[in-house]
């Protein structure tokens, strides 16, 4: 480990400040910087901001995610450097990034239980359902995104903002809090939100490139999509399934779906909105959007998931109807308790 910029915390101080983590990260000279599968605009602004500005300080650094990046991340600066090595790599530092679970790395090796806690690591989050697995964990659920919390560690390390690292913190901010609509937002995150703009983050581009713009084979999809669309619960609870037949029939990506589960939770008096995500057969990813009259982490949870009390997501493996009925019964039960 090098011995650069300060004296670490104590490996008994797993939870961290700020200003303790940015004296960690700049003690390494060589770190690996994870993010969790299915990326989005929070978790490749994350760690591609945070990667120039160590990279900056002078360490090497390296970006691995489990999942290929859609095309419509590409556009943030340094996010084609990020790879899919699935074996592990060596370094001074491990870095996790708004990742609540490392079973959210699979199938990179990094996944396996209790990897992150053998090894000198760092885990950098804001989900609710975070594990603090790391040796070290700076997590801060009260952040509408990670990138709040990645903004904070650059002020800590000395650096400023330049066009790059605003437009790569703007992408975190946009995807989380939704361009601003979730109640995730928060005075600091629009004061935040003005400096990247300041420094040159283009916010209505942002914005158009991560949840409007739509391509031909979306709207082919969400055409096969829409129809399978259900109500329960007097039209509180909303599905909507995405098979790999439509898929196919559209000549669409899985991330053609994005923007479907909005949809649902933008319905009238709609507390929980499901997207039913098939990733092999009788095996579904679920992404759920819930009002204020639901916590979706209870919902999640259930099924071995996490995320935000708005916002989460789980896998599932059962038949279509099954999987459907566990969670109506979840939702249910979630409402009888709250």
């Amino acid at each position: 480990m090098g011995a650069s910029g300060g004296t670490p915390p104590d490996v008994g101080s797993s939870h961290l400040t700020r200003a303790e983590a940015a004296t960690l990260l700049r003690s390494a000279d060589s770190l690996v910087l994870y993010t969790h599968r299915n990326p989005d605009g929070d978790s490749v602004g994350c760690v591609t901001a945070l990667a120039a500005t160590l990279e900056a300080l002078g360490k090497q650094v390296r970006m691995i995610c489990p999942d290929p990046l859609p095309s419509y991340l590409l556009a943030v600066p340094g996010s084609m450097a990020i790879t899919t090595v699935p074996e592990l790599v060596p370094a001074d530092l491990v870095v996790s990034i708004d990742v609540s679970d490392p079973g959210l790395l699979f199938p990179l090796a990094a996944a396996e239980p209790g990897y992150f806690a053998g090894v000198h690591s760092l885990n950098i989050d804001h989900h609710f359902s975070n594990t603090r697995y790391a040796r070290y964990n700076l997590v801060d659920h009260t952040a509408a995104a990670a990138t709040e919390i990645v903004f904070d560690l650059i002020r800590e390390l000395g650096l400023p903002l330049d066009l790059d690292l605003a437009t790569s913190l703007m992408y975190g901010i946009v995807n989380d809090t939704h361009s601003f609509q979730n109640s995730n937002t928060t005075p600091r995150t629009l004061a935040m939100s003005s400096e990247l703009v300041a420094a040159g983050a283009n916010l209505s581009r942002i914005v158009f490139d991560l949840l409007l713009v739509r391509s031909a084979a979306s709207a082919r999809l969400w055409a096969l999509v829409l129809p399978t669309l259900l109500f329960h619960d007097h039209e509180r609870v909303a599905f909507l399934t995405v098979t790999q037949e439509a898929l196919t029939r559209a000549g669409a990506g899985m991330t053609d779906a994005d923007g479907l589960v909005e949809f649902l939770r933008n319905i009238r008096n709609v507390d929980l909105a499901v997207l039913f995500k098939e990733t092999d057969p009788d095996t579904y990813r679920l992404s759920m959007r819930a009002s204020e009259a639901l916590d979706a982490t209870v919902v999640a949870g259930a099924f071995g998931g996490g995320g935000h009390q708005r916002a989460a997501g789980c896998d599932i493996s059962a038949p279509l109807a099954v999987a459907q009925a566990k969670v109506l019964a979840e939702y249910l039960g979630a409402r009888q308790a709250g």
